[in-house]
């Protein structure tokens, strides 16, 4: 009996929320604080983005459930970068934030993605290797 060795390679899902949504909610705000956001984030090519990497066997098995998030947005310099566990469903890809307690949920067929009691809701794809 020949043994076989599937090897995944990892798959970083890029999520963004766009400039205008950002900008808009920081203008919503009305404070000096959040104007200067607002003012900075003009000519950025998004407004929050969240680059996911994980192995896709973490969708069925718990071996491969870590991940790792790096996060950026569009009024200031630096990454966060947060560890995260994979789980999932035959409809949605979810990732918990170790440190933050909270989940971020992609559904498989749109790619929207939403943290369960937030409002905001980021576009998610694959991002090119």
């Amino acid at each position: 009996m020949m043994a076989t060795c599937a090897m995944a390679e990892p798959v970083t899902l890029r999520c963004e929320i766009a400039t205008e949504t950002k900008i808009a909610e920081f203008l919503e705000k009305n404070s000096l604080q959040t104007t200067r956001f607002a003012n900075a984030c003009r000519d950025s090519e998004y407004g929050l983005r969240r680059d996911i990497t994980f192995d896709t066997r973490g969708y069925v098995n718990p071996d491969y459930k870590n991940a790792k998030s790096y996060g950026s947005w569009c009024w200031g310099d630096g990454e966060l970068v947060n560890e995260l566990e994979l789980s999932a469903t035959p409809s949605i890809i979810s990732f918990h934030y170790k440190e933050d307690a909270f989940d971020f949920n992609i559904d498989r067929e749109s790619y929207f993605g939403i943290s369960p009691n937030k409002s905001a809701k980021w576009q998610c794809k694959v991002k090119n290797q």
